[in-house]
């Protein structure tokens, strides 16, 4: 889906220095998935319309995606658009987490709350550290859904 030339500016939406950093040969692990149409992948397919959403019935009490860069990258900051058909409040609570190469923690970035100010679904967050694992986690009973 990536060559959907009307959501293209944001198939990379991880970037480091003033540069993206490339996703379409990077792997998304999830703590579980929901059926295909809502498979892990589409977390970073390039299309804001899709979701990626972790299973309801996971017993696991944190739901995680977590997007493996290959190696470590500079990081300064991230995009992210929130699911738009569907249950915006579900984003609400999240940590990103940044780890290392060995799956050390570097840094973890506590987001009580969307920002229902804005009009959009979309929003923009500065971060600055080193890592090669781009984790988004969810401490809840219900699923994580996330738009890209």
């Amino acid at each position: 889906k990536n060559s959907n030339a009307k959501y293209n500016h944001i198939k990379d939406p991880i970037f480091k220095r003033d540069e993206r950093i490339d996703l379409t040969d990077k792997l998304v692990n999830c703590s579980s998935e929901y059926p295909a149409d809502y498979a892990c992948s589409l977390l970073i397919d390039g299309d804001i319309q899709t979701t990626a959403i972790t299973n309801d019935n996971d017993p696991n009490p944190i739901k995680y995606f977590e997007i493996d860069l290959k190696f470590n990258h500079t990081i300064t900051g991230f995009e992210m658009y929130n699911r738009q058909n569907c249950c915006p409040e579900l984003i609400n609570e999240f940590k990103i987490q940044i780890l290392d190469a060995k799956r050390n923690i570097k840094k973890i970035f506590d987001y009580s709350e969307w920002n229902k100010a804005s009009a959009s679904v979309y929003q923009k967050f500065d971060i600055h550290t080193v890592g090669q694992y781009f984790r988004i986690t969810l401490e809840s009973s219900t699923n994580l859904q996330v738009g890209e």
